[in-house]
């Protein structure tokens, strides 16, 4: 079974430890962890901005989560056309 993880407790995970970070690794040994780009380009952007990590330091967080959770893959999210128009 894939799991995907959402920003916010991604964030956690690296913040604080604590129960994030129990989730996630009970979530890499139980299951694959999957991401998207735009989920991991959040996070490099809540990083950075939010929390004030350099780039390159935000970087170095998503390449260590890569590492750590190896198979922590990729896939593409489909996400639907949504309009606020009523036409």
């Amino acid at each position: 079974m894939r799991i995907l993880l959402d920003t916010n407790v991604l964030i956690t995970v690296f913040i604080a430890r604590g129960t994030c970070s129990e989730l996630l690794q009970h979530c890499a040994r139980a299951y694959t962890v999957v991401s998207s780009q735009l989920l991991l380009r959040e996070f490099e952007e809540k990083l950075t901005k939010k929390f004030h990590y350099t780039r390159q330091d935000a970087r170095e967080v998503l390449a260590l989560l890569r590492y750590k959770y190896g198979h922590c893959h990729s896939c593409h999210i489909g996400c639907p056309r949504v309009s606020r128009s009523r036409r």
